[in-house]
């Protein structure tokens, strides 16, 4: 995209005023970093965005347009033209502009956003009209039953074992940790333990002046004994056991206390029920699997949830 798009909110916030028309053209602008570190979770910047905007229609912004003359234009113009088509003649628009996600969310209100890399593997609903930056994942989903499978034990234990680190943070992979994930066949079940979670986690992080990575980072340290925190503990663990539910894995007893994970503290489930899940999920994998090479064989191919289209 390039930095000569960004805008400081003061800025951002100037230019709405002269003229209310460059909301069109103005958006706030989530970076993973905001997700985690801030105490409200809210972007701390805002980003010009034509979208898809012809030159004649983009420099009715005036003000905007001035803007993106000075900071987007020359570096853009400097880019190989047959190496980068649309940076050179189409220097206003972001280079991706993300069609399918925008797509996807245009009908909904919110979506789960969870940080590309990060300790926390913490995921939050945000409001559809913003810009989401490449160090963000999006699901396209407003589901709380969504949120409770995916910040679910169950679903960490699946993602970091197929996901890589960088910088001892786990780097979320949509295609090696989401679309292998095999999903419960009860989702339902999981409403009131992801409302629940949700509401506990946000009265924790309000109550105590909490970004998300500070509340993690206090769930995780066997000392605390907030009570928002010990809430916000039970929370997890009556959300993890429902989600075994949901699969059918009623057997596996988690083993929910503080383990040393990679030479920290984390409160989370047992090596034990870790490994008995990820064999659990594999096998669900292999089940529906030949399942659909039976009915594909069949000339009867049953209908799949494509769950690429659903993360970006």
């Amino acid at each position: 995209m390039g930095s000569g798009f960004l805008l400081e909110p003061r800025e951002a916030h100037n230019l709405l005023a002269i003229d209310p028309k460059n909301y069109d053209v103005i958006f706030p602008y989530l970076i993973g970093d905001d997700i985690n570190s801030r105490v409200d979770s809210t972007p701390s910047r805002w980003v010009i965005q034509f979208d898809e905007r012809d030159e004649q229609q983009s420099s009715r912004y005036s003000d905007v347009w001035s803007l993106a003359l000075e900071r987007i234009r020359p570096s853009r113009l400097e880019k190989d033209e047959k190496k980068y088509p649309r940076m050179v003649n189409e220097w206003w628009k972001h280079w991706g502009n993300k069609k399918d996600l925008h797509q996807k969310i245009r009908n909904l209100d919110r979506v789960l956003v969870v940080a590309r890399s990060s300790d926390t593997l913490a995921f939050q609903f945000y409001e559809t009209g913003i810009v989401f930056s490449d160090a963000t994942v999006v699901v396209a989903s407003d589901q709380v039953r969504m949120f409770a499978l995916l910040q679910s034990s169950i679903h960490s234990a699946w993602a970091r074992h197929h996901s890589s680190s960088l910088k001892g943070d786990l780097r979320y992979s949509p295609s090696d940790a989401f679309v292998t994930f095999a999903f419960p066949d009860n989702l339902s079940l999981l409403e009131d333990s992801g409302e629940n979670l949700l509401a506990s986690r946000e009265s924790a992080r309000s109550e105590l002046n909490l970004s998300l990575t500070g509340l993690f980072n206090l769930i995780n340290d066997e000392g605390n004994i907030f009570e928002q925190v010990k809430n916000t503990r039970r929370a997890i663990v009556d959300n993890d056991y429902k989600v075994l539910e949901a699969y059918g894995f009623d057997d596996i007893q988690l083993g929910h206390d503080f383990y040393e994970v990679n030479g920290r503290s984390r409160f989370t489930i047992s090596d034990s029920a870790r490994f008995a899940i990820l064999d659990r999920l594999l096998e669900i994998n292999h089940q529906r699997y030949a399942e659909e090479q039976v009915q594909s064989a069949s000339g009867n191919p049953k209908a799949k949830v494509v769950k690429q289209s659903t993360m970006f």
